[in-house]
């Protein structure tokens, strides 16, 4: 079974690395590439602490400051892998989406205690800022990185749904869905999708692919790896039936 990973290269090749262990092969091609800005000035001075809803924010923030014991907080596992990888040494990891991370950090922090600092890009799914804003917390927020997304839909992935290879897509964030739905709509590709499972992180996810018919959307039951894997797990079992 073929299962279309568009992730960036690096986080493609550990999910291609999971796929190989249950037999599945991956076909990897990613649809954005991420500009990082450069000459940006970063002042964390009275930052009680970082927060990051992705690892670009991460890689970004990590190539303008040295600075790395300052508290943070990420949305997930990924997020904080890459943050415990950048030498960041109190990582907080929320575990979930945009709303657990804002909660969490609402929870744990003090908005007496300091300003936050959000590195983000330059479009975000979910506005961090405002919600943690609501919360009466003053948030800098830095526009550290860009999603580029690409023009035109690849060969690879053009060449594999016309000849109904691909069994399984994996959609891990609603910029990336929304990237792939509108190139294939673009080239007029829509039906091929009906023999196609779906498999998203989150619902918000799920509404950018639903304009499309889908053999099956499937949400994994938390926004991780292993509970997509899990949800990838069942639909290969009843596949086989």
């Amino acid at each position: 079974m073929l299962t279309l990973v568009t992730r960036e290269e690096k986080d493609a090749k550990r999910i291609s690395r999971v796929l190989s262990e249950r037999k599945l092969n991956t076909l990897n091609v990613p649809l954005f590439s991420v500009s990082y800005h450069k000459d940006i000035k970063i002042n964390l001075r009275k930052i009680q602490s970082i927060i990051f809803s992705s690892s670009n924010g991460v890689r970004a923030l990590s190539k303008l400051t040295k600075k790395r014991t300052i508290k943070v907080y990420v949305i997930g596992d990924r997020t904080f892998h890459v943050a415990k990888r950048h030498g960041f040494k109190n990582v907080i990891n929320a575990k979930g989406n945009s709303e657990s991370l804002c909660r969490l950090v609402n929870n744990e922090l003090n908005p007496k205690n300091g300003k936050l600092y959000y590195a983000a890009g330059k479009v975000q799914a979910v506005n961090i800022k405002k919600q943690l804003e609501r919360k009466g917390f003053s948030v800098r927020k830095g526009i550290l990185y860009e999603i580029v997304a690409r023009k035109f839909l690849p060969k690879k992935i053009k060449d594999a749904l016309i000849k109904k290879k691909i069994h399984f897509v994996l959609f891990f964030s609603p910029k990336t869905a929304d990237i792939l739905i509108k190139l294939v709509i673009k080239n007029n590709l829509q039906s091929c999708f009906s023999s196609i499972d779906a498999f998203v992180f989150s619902r918000p996810v799920k509404d950018v692919i639903s304009d499309i018919r889908w053999k099956s959307i499937n949400v994994a039951k938390k926004p991780n790896l292993e509970s997509m894997l899990q949800a990838i797990d069942a639909k290969v079992k009843a596949r086989k039936r």
